[in-house]
């Protein structure tokens, strides 16, 4: 029927647009399949970049070009255990060792070394420590070249890395003696000066026939020493002997250490020789660099100054009474009570360590008169000595010798706190 109602169909839709309003749509949609495309196409040559790669081939155009190696900029993390790695280099084979703060430290030294000898020749064990500090982290050198320009292509080699780089490379058929060898290694210019000052650098300079074997601490060995330790050393018979703790007469090397628990230095006491967990120590420390040899020696590279036991004896006393001033009635020479239990830790460790002669050495501050002050430090070091000699020490060991106010360790004394300073008691073993 005419007037029924009904569904719409599709003869009673609107209109389609005419093509002219169609085409800005058309248009559009043209463009976002040219788009889609051109990724599709771009994402395909990359897969098929990657795919070359992980088949071990290198495109056409890149096979003369070698790799760049790897660069790493040390990453910051908590301060520990410094980094360090030694590498043993040949022309024909490369060892190395050590431990690293990262896989790509570890990646980019082993990189480094087969670009040199290439990777069948590459023998590595590195230790990925990441609690490990890149502070400091160090990569030292050490093997033969035969020329200069070989020992600049290897330097170079590690450039990149990430570590600083220790040149202990030798040249072939080298005359350098243990002074020059000494001298010319930049980690070792705090051993030099003080060898220089002490009037020994001669004395490693001359040929001789049984030759001589010096251990070396680093500088950073050295500065770790604490201050105690240090102020002993600005003495000049103190350095000297000991800077002859560390020279033993003879060629020794590290395949001859192993084979001995001490050797006698220079300075008569003996350095002793111990296996630590497969590590071999001297005196104490770990070889960072053994065998460097010499015309007229060997030197092996330390991580820590050796102390003879005088030496330590005598840091220990005068640890302890710093932190724990022996103390004196003002103007006398009575000790005080609060005194007496670090006069028998005095006593512990001279009984613990029988070696050397003690000099009980007293002094004051500058008040008064100059010859009483004497006489004052004299008594109060008479006093100690007395006191040790009840708790045990042998008597024939001991001196007791009053300075005054001649050495002031604080001048000019400008506060209570400066005398009370200089007013001490203090030990010198030999």
């Amino acid at each position: 029927m005419a007037n029924s109602q009904r569904e719409p169909d599709w003869q009673d839709r609107p209109e389609e647009p005419a093509d002219d309003a169609r085409e800005p749509f058309f248009w559009l949609f043209v463009l976002l399949a040219v788009v889609l495309g051109v990724l599709v196409v771009t994402r395909a040559g990359d897969a098929g970049t990657d795919a070359t790669f992980a088949a071990g081939r290198s495109p056409a155009d890149t096979e003369s070009t070698p790799l760049p190696l790897p660069t790493v900029d040390p990453t910051p993390v908590p301060e520990s255990a410094p980094v360090l790695v030694e590498v043993a280099y040949s022309a024909t084979a490369i060892e190395v060792v050590g431990t690293v703060p990262a896989q790509a430290v570890a990646d980019a030294v082993i990189a480094a070394s087969a670009e040199l000898v290439g990777a069948g020749a590459v023998l590595a064990d590195l230790v990925v420590d990441e609690s490990s500090s890149p502070s400091g982290g160090l990569l030292v050198l050490i093997g033969e070249v035969q020329e200069e320009s070989e020992r600049a292509t290897v330097v170079e080699a590690y450039a990149d890395v990430g570590l600083e780089i220790s040149d202990r490379l030798v040249l072939a058929g080298s005359q350098d003696t243990v002074a020059q060898i000494l001298t010319s290694d930049p980690d070792l210019g705090q051993l030099a000066d003080f060898i220089t000052a002490a009037g020994l650098l001669g004395e490693l300079e001359a040929a001789s026939e049984e030759g001589v074997t010096l251990f070396a601490p680093t500088d950073d060995a050295i500065e770790g020493l604490d201050r105690i330790a240090l102020d002993e050393l600005a003495d000049a018979e103190e350095l000297s002997q000991v800077l002859r703790y560390h020279l033993v007469d003879g060629v020794v090397g590290s395949d001859d250490l192993g084979d001995v628990t001490a050797l006698t230095s220079q300075q008569g006491e003996s350095i002793p020789i111990a296996s630590v967990d497969g590590m071999l120590l001297v005196g104490g420390a770990s070889i960072i660099t053994a065998d460097i040899e010499a015309v007229n020696g060997i030197v092996h590279v330390v991580d820590a100054v050796l102390l003879p036991g005088t030496l330590r004896t005598e840091v220990a006393l005068n640890e302890l009474v710093t932190q724990e001033p022996i103390l004196f009635a003002p103007g006398s020479a009575e000790l005080l009570d609060e005194s007496l239990p670090t006069l028998d830790r005095v006593a512990t460790i001279l009984l613990d360590n029988r070696f050397g002669r003690v000099e009980v050495q007293g002094h004051t501050d500058s008040d008064g008169p100059a010859e009483v002050n004497l006489e004052l430090s004299q008594r109060r070091a008479d006093a100690v000595v007395a006191y040790l000699v009840e708790a045990g020490v042998g008597p024939g060991r001991l001196t007791a010798r009053g300075y005054g106010e001649t050495e002031l360790k604080v001048d000019p004394e400008e506060s209570d706190e400066d005398k009370a300073a200089n007013r001490r008691i203090e030990f010198r073993v030999g």
